[in-house]
């Protein structure tokens, strides 16, 4: 069975430019499994993958520090949310309660209006 897919992070992507850039010579493989004992990867990423990353460089070199972290991040309203519906399932859960998934997504609809979400940005 092969591994699930996973993606590289930005800070992980720009130390494999820079290791490519200390060793030149360095294979496509080798810079795969480097990156495995380096960061700790459940998967070697493929050749097809390194070749990407390298050809980026300019993209990837150029990105401003603050939107390394997060292509897209949430709104804080997002995170209230999310924290209200997990303490909603925890108070569940200690007091005994069997609770449906439609019960939680129906809590989470009150929440986001409550939390004036608009529906558009409403998480699925």
């Amino acid at each position: 069975m092969t591994a699930k897919r996973f993606r590289l992070t930005w800070s992980e992507k720009v130390g494999l430019l820079a290791k490519a850039d200390r060793t030149p010579a360095m294979s496509y493989q080798a810079l795969a499994k480097w990156a495995v004992s380096e960061y700790g990867l459940p998967a070697a990423p493929g050749k097809t993958t390194i070749c990407r990353i390298i050809k980026s460089r300019t993209a990837l070199l150029g990105r401003p520090i603050d939107k390394a972290v997060r292509k897209n991040a949430q709104p804080r309203s997002h995170a209230l949310l999310d924290e209200t519906v997990v303490e909603f399932i925890l108070l569940a859960e200690e007091d005994g309660v069997s609770i449906s998934g439609a019960m939680i997504i129906q809590h989470a609809r009150d929440v986001a209006a409550k939390l004036r979400i608009p529906p558009e940005l409403r998480p699925r």
